[in-house]
């Protein structure tokens, strides 16, 4: 079992990694920023997935990031750009949250 506060080290390295880069940082890129051996990270990557924190899920069968609530790490054909300071941007997604892991496969 992973300690609170390394799960709260790599939540947060994983969201900010989504806003700095726009994807889901690797297990590997983890290990580098919370200096941890990469087998550390990817065993410590499994814990928040396995219902401890809602909505963080990793794509089945493997050790990569595939939805971090509110974002996507899974790649589609759209192409998102924005003109504006990201400070001046808000959005909605309108999914029940319950059924969330339902509809991200027609998303």
């Amino acid at each position: 079992m992973v300690a609170p506060q390394l799960l709260a080290a790599m939540y947060h390295a994983v969201m900010s990694g989504i806003v700095r880069d726009g994807r889901a940082p690797h297990y590997t890129e983890l290990a580098t920023q919370l200096g941890l051996s990469p087998d550390q990270a990817r065993e410590a990557l499994h814990e928040p997935s396995d219902g401890r924190v809602p909505g963080f899920w990793l794509e089945p069968g493997t050790d990569l990031i595939a939805s971090p609530t509110p974002f996507s790490n899974i790649p589609t054909q759209y192409l998102i750009s924005l003109e504006a300071s990201p400070a001046s941007i808000v959005g909605h997604v309108n999914v029940p949250f319950s059924r969330w892991r339902d509809d991200v496969a027609r998303a």
